[in-house]
């Protein structure tokens, strides 16, 4: 079968989907298609570190969506799983992401360097506390990951947690005995992220466990400051009163 016949067996009803061999390589991966796959790279010549406009390669979109058939024979073709898109983001940067835990254990059992960095300084675990996937966060902190790791800026995914308004990662973290008090280069804390996007229930959770809310960023800036400086218009006195404490 030829690569011509390969890209229109899989390409998609809509018309306009590109049909290059790449593409058609990066769809079979992040479908698990795995016998296509197998015949891009039996084709000499085929190069499985191609990526697209934003550096994704085939590997990468295959850990994303968990599909380990295909993650494993790229690795046994030699993939480097080292290798980054264009943000510095590895495979194992999607799965965390998009919570497939399959993948993430995985490539953990085959020594992967769950500190890796993006080219922010962002681990897996960063991209699990952004995106909610408490079973991944869960698993990294029983692997033994630093819950207090920065990325460049010195935020950890406690902050990003409370900065995307992930209250099941929050409250598992600060069960974990993590310091609610911890603050990036910039004095900010998990309050101050969870306040500047107005996430209320994160910042009820945190004043009810105790978070002092005097507690300023490098400029003095307190959580509650920011919160009313971001939302207060929004709601007005009694409302935003009552939707922050009751």
């Amino acid at each position: 079968m030829s690569l011509e016949s390969l890209s229109i067996e899989f390409s998609s009803s809509n018309e306009s989907e590109t049909e290059t061999d790449e593409i058609s390589f990066h769809n079979a991966c992040a479908k698990g298609k795995l016998r296509l796959v197998k015949v891009y790279l039996s084709q000499q010549g085929f190069d499985m570190n191609v990526g697209d406009d934003d550096g994704s390669t085939g590997f990468h979109l295959a850990c994303e969506n968990g599909n380990l058939n295909v993650v494993q024979f790229l690795l046994e073709k030699g993939f480097d799983w080292n290798i980054g898109d264009n943000y510095g983001y590895t495979g194992f940067h999607y799965a965390c992401g998009n919570g497939k835990l399959n993948s993430v254990q995985f490539l953990d059992r085959q020594g992967f360097d769950m500190n890796v960095r993006d080219n922010d300084g962002n681990t897996g675990f960063h991209e699990a506390c952004s995106t909610g996937n408490l079973n991944v966060v869960q698993f990294l902190v029983r692997q033994g990951f630093d819950m207090n790791f920065g990325h460049n800026t010195g935020y950890t995914g406690f902050h990003y947690a409370c900065g995307n308004g992930k209250l099941n990662v929050v409250r598992f973290l600060v069960q974990k005995g993590f310091d609610m008090n911890f603050s990036g280069n910039t004095g900010a804390t998990g309050f101050h992220s969870a306040c500047a996007i107005g996430s209320l229930n994160v910042v009820r959770f945190l004043i009810q466990q105790g978070f002092d809310m005097n507690v300023g960023d490098n400029t003095g800036l307190t959580g509650l400051e920011v919160l009313i400086d971001c939302h207060y218009n929004c709601l007005g006195d009694e409302l935003f009163l009552h939707a922050l404490f009751f």
